[in-house]
């Protein structure tokens, strides 16, 4: 028989076992009921029985997978570098909208540092290390005291005569990820300390516990020193 695809109007010969049956049109991809006739003598396609829908409830939907796809993979490159290019500037604002708070959290954790520790060192000159007490050979390095997600970050930076210094802190958790380097190459440390010339004292520093970094005077940063060389 000829059915008559009702989407497009094309004109499909058919197998009689069809009649009745749900069908896709080749030509516009809409699906029809294969009973109706087409007028006597008018030419039609030969229908490919492939194209009979196998569920025959409701009408089925052909979808396309490949430009979804394609859109999806675009759109999660440009969330990407949109990430990349934003998320340090919102770090750094993030850092100086609560910078007073990081400063207050910091000098606490500091300051009972110190009260653990009371055997001061006096003043250290990095570019001298000889007066360091024996668990901070400049042979040695200090260890970062915190790992945290990047997610939780907040970067911060800053400089003195003895070198720069950077690091991170998390203000959910009041912590500070502390990389103190020695010899007078950097010197991490708060965001509080100001560029230009600074004295730093090093407070407490004993083997095995906490020593709290001083900048003219004000507590900057703990650090963890490491265990002993053999």
């Amino acid at each position: 028989m000829i059915a008559t695809c009702t989407g497009c109007g094309k004109q499909l010969k058919v197998r009689d076992e069809l009649v009745g049956k749900k069908l896709r049109c080749p030509g516009c991809g809409a699906t029809f009921e294969a009973s109706s006739a087409a007028p006597a003598g008018t030419s039609a396609t030969r229908y490919d029985p492939k194209n009979k829908l196998v569920k025959e409830k409701g009408a089925g939907v052909a979808i396309s997978w490949g430009p979804i796809l394609g859109i999806g993979a675009v759109v999660l490159v440009v969330l990407g570098i949109i990430l990349f290019i934003v998320g340090p500037v919102s770090v750094k604002n993030e850092w100086e909208k609560i910078g007073g708070k990081a400063r207050d959290d910091v000098e606490e954790v500091v300051s009972k540092g110190v009260q653990a520790h009371q055997s001061a060192v006096g003043d250290w000159n990095p570019r001298k290390p000889g007066n360091m007490p024996r668990a901070l050979d400049e042979t040695i390095f200090i260890r970062p005291i915190f790992v945290m997600s990047m997610q939780e970050k907040i970067f911060f930076k800053g400089a003195t005569t003895e070198g720069g210094f950077s690091g991170y802190y998390n203000p959910k958790t009041g912590q500070v990820d502390a990389d103190v380097g020695l010899g007078g190459v950097s010197l991490t440390g708060l965001g509080a300390i100001k560029e230009g010339t600074q004295k730093i004292k090093v407070t407490g520093a004993m083997k095995g516990s906490e020593a709290a970094v001083m900048v003219d005077g004000k507590p900057a940063v703990i650090v963890y020193p490491p265990e002993e060389k053999d």
